[in-house]
């Protein structure tokens, strides 16, 4: 190598004139170096700014010449800008920008050679007047390609006069050639870095957003990696209301007056409806200087704004406004699918807090169903204060605060109350019999006082008529789906309430039923007690007439004319009718289901008996009695002794009322769940109001006045059949006669 002892040595023995082919060899000993040095760089580093600063040193040490600079075409403006230099001292603190085609160094891309000129002082063609401070007297410009595309230029300045030979020009070629390569090897690691940076922070973005069920955090995560990824300071990420069209900030970096300053801008130009391009860059005259301003929509839907400033003028690349491009679609669909799942959510809240709700209006405690009411309602409606109002049926206010009041908000609150019952046209007085019932929360902390509250109102409604309202009341608008829900509970509680009415009334009516069935079992019991004290009574007396009848009759007292046997004869028959209804009158006293003898009995067989028994008393008015009864045995679980009393009365009726020559059936029928016993006789038919009366004690006056015997013994058949749980009654008038049957139950 030149300067080793080694070689000092040999060229000391050359003679005098070989030296000139000495301080060629070393020349271009010195340019092979100075090659292999920008080259070794070039292969080993991928710092661009060393790499260029080094090819400017070894020009200016190789050619001796007094500065060398290397200007690259910059990728956003099209600009020549000196990335390296040496020896230019007016722009050793100033970057140099050379306009696109304008210059030297222009001259020098277009035609692709190098360019050597003498001297710059009166040069026209300079693009920067400064040079001309730097008194360069010589200079050479070589362009630096890649592919036939150019890239830059590398120039090498002397402020001596001196010519720059071929091998020197070959030399700044070469150089230029690995400056080129460096610098296409480091566009495209930087393109490649740059495109692994773009899709690391999509891909984070992605993985950070998907499994976000808020909005808040959502626009958190966003918003900081946005600004993390571009350098940026300001931002704010904005969604749109689906019912309002108002925008809310779900999260923001920057102080108030730069956001306002951010957001007015999109206000003001009405910037809500779906934007033609998802990105737009825009700049203003005041800080924030650039504004990126991405659209957050999917399937056509606006949902939200994203926007992103610095304080910086600076350039948006293409590249990166892909980037914004594809984080607009990333988040339009994380929003969606945020606002999906707490729609998803809400329906799930009010859904449960609608069956809790419907399990608290099963009770009749109206005050404590109202707060319980209230405190469920919560869980789906999120509210801070809640009240429900009754008019009516019960004056009745309960209110519920979950944040605490100052007496001006309490007043407030009081007076927006008043105001929406009366436009629901209730009263809102507060009268003595009002009960009012505010239930303050113990955890809750104070509202502002700045505050604005948003009021949710639904009335409760039956068959159109207000019953009452429930009022909710927080500083975060309500939402449409809140708005159902209280509706829905608004209907559900009119119904309520139309059933705790109707309860009320139907009690009301039970103890007025309770009140009049106990004055007619005590009517009822005195009647007994007086039909019981006056059997008694006539037991005597008509045991008496009855007997001297007998003894009238048998000429006993004397003998008797014609005319007064036979008057004896009517008192003797009186007289048995008279012991009848004695007998009738004193046991229905002990008519009752706990005083029957039930025992298995043979319903057929029992009351054929019984029409065997009465075929001599229908023989005698020359009846003709008729039993018709369904084969086999009947059996039943009766009194066999009263059942027979009630078969004797039919008959009985049935004789006395049959004309002679008449016919008389007895049937006794197999129902599906009874067992049917009828007597029809030829008797005159009973219409009109009577068969309503015939069984009924009060009554029994007027059946005796119009058919004389139907009275009492119609009331005992009827309190025996009672007793066994049986129907007793009168068939319909249809022709001739009437049928008069009882029913008992198998």
């Amino acid at each position: 190598m030149p300067g080793s002892e080694e070689a000092q040595t040999q060229f000391a023995a050359i003679p005098a004139d070989t030296h000139p082919l000495q301080r060629q060899l070393e020349k271009q000993q010195s340019q092979m170096a100075a090659l292999h040095a920008v080259s070794l760089r070039v292969s080993r580093s991928l710092d661009l700014d060393k790499v260029m600063q080094q090819a400017v040193e070894e020009v200016v040490r190789v050619l001796e010449v007094e500065a060398a600079a290397i200007s690259v075409i910059e990728a956003q403006t099209g600009d020549l800008v000196i990335r390296a230099q040496r020896g230019l001292h007016a722009f050793a603190q100033t970057p140099v920008r050379l306009p696109r085609g304008k210059g030297l160094a222009w001259e020098t891309l277009q035609t692709q050679q190098p360019l050597i000129m003498g001297s710059l002082e009166d040069e026209p063609r300079l693009a920067t007047p400064e040079f001309r401070q730097e008194h360069v007297n010589a200079s050479i410009l070589v362009p630096m390609l890649t592919g036939g595309e150019p890239v830059g230029v590398l120039s090498a300045m002397s402020r001596h006069p001196r010519q720059f030979d071929p091998e020197e020009v070959r030399l700044l070629g070469s150089i230029a050639d690995h400056v080129a390569v460096a610098l296409k090897n480091a566009a495209l690691h930087e393109e490649m870095r740059r495109q692994s940076c773009e899709r690391a922070f999509l891909f984070d973005l992605a993985a950070a957003i998907a499994p976000r069920q808020s909005l808040e955090s959502l626009a958190r995560e966003s918003l900081q990696r946005t600004l993390d990824f571009l350098g940026w300071s300001v931002g704010v990420f904005l969604v749109e209301d689906a019912a309002s069209g108002a925008l809310t900030s779900q999260a923001s970096v920057g102080d108030e007056e730069t956001l306002r300053n951010l957001i007015n801008p999109l206000r003001e130009t009405a910037l809500l409806s779906p934007p033609l391009s998802p990105l737009l860059i825009r700049r203003a005259a005041t800080p924030p200087y650039t504004v990126a301003q991405i659209a957050l929509q999917t399937h056509g839907r606006l949902l939200g704004w994203l926007l992103l400033a610095t304080p910086d003028n600076v350039e948006v690349s293409l590249q990166t406004q892909e980037v914004l491009t594809t984080e607009s679609n990333y988040l339009g669909i994380a929003v969606e699918n945020v606002q999906l799942y707490q729609e998803t959510v809400g329906r799930e809240k009010s859904a449960r807090a609608l069956y809790q709700i419907t399990r608290a209006m099963t009770g009749h405690d109206l005050p404590e169903m109202l707060k319980q009411i209230l405190e469920e309602l919560h869980d789906g409606v999120p509210y801070e204060v809640s009240g429900i109002q009754l008019n009516g049926m019960q004056h009745m206010k309960v209110m519920r605060l979950r944040v605490a009041l100052t007496p001006a908000q309490f007043e407030q609150l009081q007076t927006h109350w008043r105001s929406s019952l009366n436009a629901l046209a209730l009263a809102a007085s507060s009268t003595a019999e009002e009960t009012q019932i505010i239930i303050r929360g113990q955890e809750a902390g104070a509202l502002p006082s700045n505050a604005l509250l948003s009021y949710l109102e639904a009335p409760v409604l039956h068959e159109g008529t207000p019953m009452g309202a429930i009022l909710l009341a927080r500083q975060q608008p309500f939402q449409a789906r809140d708005q159902r829900l209280l509706f829905i509970i608004a209907y559900q509680l009119s119904k309520v309430l139309a059933t705790i009415q109707l309860f009320q009334h139907t009690q009301e009516q039970a103890r007025q039923l309770e009140e009049t069935n106990a004055l007619l079992k005590a009517q009822e019991t005195s009647e007994a007690e007086l039909f019981n004290d006056v059997a008694q009574e006539l037991r005597t007396p008509v045991m008496f007439i009855q007997s001297y009848a007998e003894l009238l009759l048998e000429d006993a007292l004397g003998t008797l004319t014609p005319a007064q046997e036979e008057t004896l004869h009517h008192l003797q028959e009186q007289s048995r009718q008279l012991t009848a209804l004695v007998r009738d009158l004193g046991a229905m006293k002990g008519i009752a289901p706990h005083n029957l003898r039930r025992q298995p009995t043979d319903l057929a067989a029992l009351l054929a008996e019984v029409v065997r028994a009465a075929q001599s008393r229908a023989s005698a008015n020359q009846h003709t009695l008729i039993f018709d009864c369904v084969p086999g045995p009947l059996m039943l679980w009766v009194d066999p002794e009263r059942i027979v009393q009630v078969a004797n009365i039919f008959l009985d009726n049935a004789i006395r009322f049959t004309p002679p020559g008449g016919a008389i059936t007895f049937s006794l029928g197999n129902q599906a769940r009874h067992i049917r016993a009828a007597v029809t006789d030829g008797g005159p038919a009973v219409g009109g109001e009577i068969p309503a009366l015939l069984f009924k004690r009060l009554h029994q006056s007027q059946v005796e006045r119009k058919y004389p015997g139907l009275g009492v013994s119609l009331i005992l058949a009827r309190l025996i059949v009672a007793a066994h749980n049986g129907i007793i009654g009168l068939e319909p008038f249809s022709g001739k006669g009437n049928t008069f049957y009882f029913l008992l139950p198998k």
